[in-house]
């Protein structure tokens, strides 16, 4: 009977130390679980960080090219305006000779048979 005692003391210890690793595996397994979802905030957070980051440098720089930006415009309107007067000029100076021209086509009409047309 001493035998039995001693397996059965033998088997509690077993099991007691069965249930003690299924504990400390639970603990770890919590303990990589929490580390995780720190990581992953700590990972949101920096992109959030950087992504503010690049959004301020692209902010300062679309401030700075505003202005170069206007100051496009005003050369391409001078320059359009420019050109809009050297045609405008153009076209008073030719406007008699073009109009001269057109009536002439128009009013001279000479009267003969086209060279593809055959007589039968």
């Amino acid at each position: 009977m001493a035998d039995r005692g001693v397996q059965s003391r033998g088997v509690k210890q077993l099991i007691d130390a069965e249930t003690r690793a299924k504990e400390l595996v639970k603990q770890a397994r919590n303990e990589k679980i929490l580390r995780m979802k720190q990581a992953k905030k700590e990972a949101v957070d920096e992109i959030e960080r950087f992504r503010n980051q690049k959004q301020q440098e692209f902010d300062a720089e679309g401030v700075k090219n505003t202005g170069s930006s206007t100051q496009d415009s005003e050369r391409i309107q001078a320059d359009t305006t420019e050109k809009l007067k050297a045609m405008k000029t153009s076209v008073d100076a030719n406007r008699s000779k073009v109009l001269e021209i057109l009536m002439d086509s128009v009013c001279k009409v000479e009267t003969r048979v086209h060279e593809n047309y055959v007589k039968n």
